[in-house]
């Protein structure tokens, strides 16, 4: 007896998300970098990519509550400097976005898609690449400078038609992203196109 009602239970608290919950897939391309400020620019931005599932709750007719889980790539090109011709930090993590999504009709079945809300991503393995002017390299653990944990602020703009979706999204670090004590920022431009099942 009390396992029927605790399943009768547990199915009528998750019913309302059931009906209005959507399963999605996401993928796209990522473009990184590390962020010191605005006088001081030494990286450039690593393409990379972003795959994974979201799930979209609806809250009410236009707002949303969007959770997901993405596998994602992290890193940064570094400008040639008088002693290193080329240097590449390459790093491949596991991403948890939670997001609030306004989503107004702008036509008849087009939806214009604003994002806010926030990102943490666990850096899984990786590794940093340097190319001397000397002809001597080094390659050693990304991880060995970098935290593997990394927080942020995550915007995106998009626009929804049907069961596709084109977001365009800007994540700006809280963390530092090195170890040492200058600390600069993870900043993220993302690209993705996301289909609803």
């Amino acid at each position: 007896m009390k396992t029927k009602t605790l399943i009768l239970l547990s199915a009528f608290l998750l019913y309302p998300f059931s009906v209005f919950a959507q399963w999605g897939v996401k993928g796209g391309v990522d473009f990184s970098t590390i962020f010191y400020s605005p006088s001081v620019s030494l990286e450039k931005y690593e393409t990379g990519f972003n795959i994974g599932a979201i799930y979209d709750i609806k809250l009410s007719k236009k707002m949303y509550f969007q959770p997901g889980l993405l596998f994602v790539t992290n890193g940064v090109v570094y400008k040639p400097t008088l002693a290193m011709e080329k240097g590449e930090t390459h790093m491949y993590a596991i991403e948890a976005p939670l997001i609030m999504s306004f989503r107004p009709r702008i036509g008849n079945k087009v939806k214009l898609i604003t994002d806010f809300g926030l990102y943490t991503r666990y850096g899984l393995f990786g590794k940093a690449r340097f190319d001397f002017i000397s002809g001597n390299s080094y390659v050693d653990d990304s991880f060995d400078d970098y935290r593997r944990f990394d927080m942020g602020l995550n915007l995106g703009i998009g626009v929804s038609y049907l069961n596709y979706a084109l977001v365009g999204t800007c994540q700006l670090g809280f963390t530092d992203a090195e170890k040492g004590p200058i600390g600069p920022k993870h900043q993220k431009n993302r690209i993705s196109l996301i289909y609803y099942f």
